[in-house]
């Protein structure tokens, strides 16, 4: 894993983001790693998420109930 300060990071965020699409970058202030800058795909890996809207769509997997609702119209 590579690793920036957070100053050179502020300097050229392009370059640490086009890092970042190989490898995980590790951020550092006053020599202490605070952040890691990784893609989106990487996020995605770890997390188990999908970017794309079907993925994000699907309620398969997601707990849910269905409510009833019944709405009348109140007469003046």
């Amino acid at each position: 894993m590579q690793t920036v300060t957070s100053q050179a990071f502020n300097q050229n965020p392009t370059a640490a983001k086009r890092a970042a699409n190989k490898e995980p970058i590790r951020i550092t202030e006053r020599g202490k790693a605070t952040h890691v800058l990784l893609s989106v795909d990487e996020y995605e890996a770890i997390t188990g998420q999908s970017k794309r809207i079907v993925g994000m769509l699907d309620m398969t997997n997601r707990p849910f109930r269905i409510v009833s609702c019944h709405l009348t119209l109140a007469q003046p």
